[in-house]
This record gives C-alpha cells, sequence and structure tokens, in this order.
C-alpha cells in the first residue's frame, strides 16, 4: 500500500507560511464550530484541510525548485556554448558558479534522501 502521509517540518520553517495556517486555523474554526458539530468532528475534518494546505505548499515549493533546477542547467549549456566560442574567464567564472549552485542541489538532494533512510530504517 501507500506509505502514510508524513508532515514536511521544513514547511513550518517559513513564517509567513505558519501565519497563513494560523489564519486559515482561525477561519476554519469560526465557520465550522456550530452548535451540531461535535469536538470530536470539528477536530477529525480540520486534519484533511490544514494537510490539503501543506500539500499544497509542499507541491508548489517542489515546483518552483525543479524550474530553478532546470533554469540552472539551462544556464550551464548556455555559458559551456558561449565560453567554447569565446574562452574568457568571465564566462569560466559563470560556469563554474552555476556548476556549483547545481553540485550544492545535488548535495542536498542526497542529504535528503539519506536522512529519509535512515528514517525509515530505524522506525521500522
Amino acid at each position: 500500500g501507500q506509505a502514510p502521509w508524513r508532515l514536511n517540518e521544513s514547511l513550518l520553517h517559513d513564517p509567513t507560511f505558519t501565519s497563513q495556517i494560523s489564519q486559515n486555523l482561525e477561519q476554519y474554526f469560526q465557520l465550522n464550530d456550530l452548535p451540531e458539530t461535535t469536538p470530536v468532528s470539528l477536530w477529525q475534518a480540520h486534519k484533511p484541510t490544514i494537510r490539503g494546505l501543506l500539500i499544497s505548499q509542499a507541491s508548489y515549493l517542489k515546483r518552483t525548485a525543479h524550474k530553478d533546477y532546470m533554469t540552472l542547467l539551462q544556464t550551464l549549456q548556455d555559458a559551456t556554448n558561449v565560453y567554447a566560442i569565446q574562452p574568457q574567464d568571465a564566462h569560466l567564472k559563470t560556469i563554474e558558479n552555476v556548476t556549483k549552485s547545481i553540485n550544492n542541489i545535488h548535495l542536498a538532494k542526497t542529504s535528503h534522501t539519506l536522512q529519509r533512510l535512515k528514517m525509515r530504517h530505524y522506525s521500522q
């Protein structure tokens, strides 16, 4: 089956987003705290609402990161093509900087994968 949903805790490091979550929670409870609604039902129903907000934000960040990564790859390709025609130090420096940025992304992804693997291994 599908693995259970887990909170991406890094989302909570963004003060703007945590403020948005707080506002959504306040609004949710104001709109749904009706006399005929039991506290248990109200509490259980709020969880999917907030989970949806968290999933939406995580998806947005993932799309943005992918777009940025693809932009870096295109920049690297363009800089490499320019350097092949005009081998100047400035073009080489651009290639080095973009390559460093791409390597940092790969390093962060690898680190994240190792943390998840470690967590999965030790939580079983």
